[in-house]
């Protein structure tokens, strides 16, 4: 039966579904879009901390509708990258001293567990995978690349969360580090302190694939508390 054929016997209602359904699916990607654009400009600092953000010159600026436009701000609100004042508008949230002391309290007890239990789990495919995200970093540091290098310490991070094989970690591991993204801009600025990152970040891997738990949490340790004196 071809698919012209097919439509032709489904009935009126059902066709009516598929197209809803359909359509949903877009509205969602969409709005994942939206959202996934204006959170980099967020954390690459093209929207600087302060800076008020109004739905309708977003919509211009980015060529989106106002629906998927206000749907990616509250997600980010919630993120904890914007804040959303009544009759104000919303505004890209700027991180405190204390807001950075929280962040680094809040993340090391749960990365701490989180590279205890990748040392123990992970795939030598995983490891392999790891190893080829931080060869990357040389050519980024060279050029001085802060943007490339931001990516890169996410997809680390992510990779490690993903070797535990617990959603959990992922999802929260994911969002705490979303949030110290702008770090970068304060801490991690120059050549050297990418190269003591890198470092940091390569103690990590080695130490998870050697499968040395107490080694990976003192590396995980160090490298949250660099961030924290920076």
């Amino acid at each position: 039966m071809t698919y012209a054929m097919a439509w032709g016997i489904m009935p009126r209602f059902l066709i009516t579904q598929v197209l809803i359904l359909a359509a949903a699916k877009n509205k969602v990607s969409l709005t994942d879009q939206v959202y996934e654009n204006i959170k980099w400009k967020i954390l690459s600092m093209e929207f600087a901390p302060g800076a008020y953000l109004n739905e309708l010159e977003l919509c211009s600026q980015l060529g989106y509708t106002r629906a998927p436009v206000h749907h990616a701000l509250q997600r980010l609100k919630y993120d904890g990258l914007v804040d959303i004042i009544p009759r104000k508008g919303v505004v890209v949230k700027a991180l405190t001293p204390k807001d950075i002391e929280n962040l680094i309290e809040a993340r090391l007890p749960l990365e701490v567990a989180m590279v205890a239990c990748a040392a123990e789990r992970a795939t030598e495919e995983q490891c392999q995978a790891l190893q080829e995200i931080l060869q990357q970093a040389y050519a980024l540091i060279e050029n001085n690349d802060q943007q490339g290098l931001i990516r890169l310490d996410r997809d680390f991070h992510t990779s490690l969360a993903q070797m535990t094989g617990n959603d959990f970690f992922v999802d929260l591991v994911g969002n705490l580090h979303q949030r110290s993204t702008l770090l970068w801009h304060f801490s991690v600025s120059d050549k050297q302190t990418y190269v003591a990152v890198q470092k940091q970040h390569e103690a990590i891997a080695d130490a998870v694939c050697r499968r040395d738990q107490a080694a990976a949490v003192a590396a995980i340790t160090q490298h949250l508390k660099y961030f924290s004196k920076h």
